[in-house]
């Protein structure tokens, strides 16, 4: 292929992923929205591991903030985490504070797994220092989407779980799929 078709397609594939991210951050409250305003960006770095092997373990990057004098670090942008056989295991899109966003897990055949996207972003934090240090302050509301593995054949995943998380915890009403139409339902 073409060096120049090649940059090309990486560009296009980098401007949809960067677009992607952008849209998502419309579910950040303005709690969620006060206290990362606040964080003073000063460095992103880009990150790759490999297995012993030589193939790609993961891919990620780490941006860099500071808040009188004291430095954090989140994950931030695409995370790729990958199987010794060279398949992805998961791939997560995180807002620059290292919030998931969109999150794809892989079975080791390569099918999609599952797939959760998050649609509210809030915090319950008083402050900039509960916020930057404590997970449970920060309250991620997600869509999940569970599919059986394809085991070769082409098409699209089957689905078979449909509901929504609050920070790993199922709520609301949960779908079980059987042959693409809802058997069940289930409250939580």
């Amino acid at each position: 292929m073409n060096i120049k078709i090649a940059n090309q397609i990486k560009l296009g594939a980098f401007l949809f992923i960067f677009y992607q991210v952008l849209s998502l951050n419309a579910q950040q409250t303005d709690a969620y929205k006060k206290f990362t305003d606040q964080l003073k960006h000063y460095e992103t770095k880009k990150f790759i591991k490999k297995y012993k092997n030589g193939k790609v373990k993961e891919i990620y990057s780490l941006t860099y903030y500071e808040y009188e004098g004291v430095k954090y670090s989140f994950y931030s942008g695409e995370y790729i985490r990958y199987y010794r056989n060279g398949n992805k295991s998961f791939e997560r899109q995180q807002d620059m504070f290292g919030t998931p966003l969109i999150i794809n897990w892989y079975y080791p055949n390569g099918d999609l797994s599952e797939s959760s996207k998050t649609i509210k972003l809030d915090t319950k934090a008083e402050s900039l220092y509960e916020f930057l240090s404590s997970d449970k302050s920060i309250l991620i509301t997600s869509l999940s989407e569970k599919y059986l593995p394809l085991n070769g054949s082409k098409g699209k995943p089957t689905l078979r779980k449909k509901g929504n998380y609050l920070n790993n915890k199922k709520i609301g009403v949960w779908e079980i799929y059987k042959n693409g139409k809802v058997i069940k339902t289930k409250s939580y």
